[in-house]
């Protein structure tokens, strides 16, 4: 669908409309056209003597326009700029979640089984839960027994 294995002009129309949605078919065109605009490429095939050939020839023949560069950029960056507003927004949603189930614990005396269900936010009436280094998968670095004389991770 991005055009790297299929001419863009002349995809069949129930995938036409897919081309517009893909931001390969952006990258795709615009890699292709920053490289081989207005290059000679040498071809060498077995049996066949090297012989030069116009890019521009091979970019028609894909279907590519060498004169869209600048609005397959721009394009790529609002699909950027979008990607990054639908991240934030699930992000918000996921907190916004986090922030009502734990209001709805807070009317029990503690989250946890030793009592220490986090700090509380005065402010807003919830209870923090941290991650601890294991929700973050990060290692962390424990003494050894002085018998083994050595530090490992956990």
């Amino acid at each position: 669908l991005n055009g790297a294995l299929l001419n863009l002009s002349t995809a069949p129309a129930y995938v036409a409309f897919m081309q517009g949605m893909s931001f390969f078919r952006y990258g795709f065109e615009a890699m292709l056209s920053n490289e081989l605009h207005n290059k000679v490429v040498m071809v060498e095939a077995p049996g066949v003597d090297p012989f030069p050939l116009s890019a521009n020839l091979f970019l028609s023949l894909l279907g590519v326009d060498p004169t869209r560069v600048n609005s397959d950029i721009v394009v790529l960056a609002c699909f950027g700029i979008f990607h990054c507003f639908l991240a934030a927004a699930l992000l918000k949603r996921k907190i916004m979640r986090n922030v009502e189930s734990t209001e709805d614990d807070s009317s029990s005396p503690s989250n946890s089984p030793d009592g220490e269900g986090g700090s509380s936010d005065s402010k807003s009436g919830f209870r923090r839960r941290w991650p601890s280094a294991a929700f973050l998968s990060i290692p962390s670095i424990v003494n050894t027994p002085k018998s083994q004389g050595a530090m490992r991770l956990q």
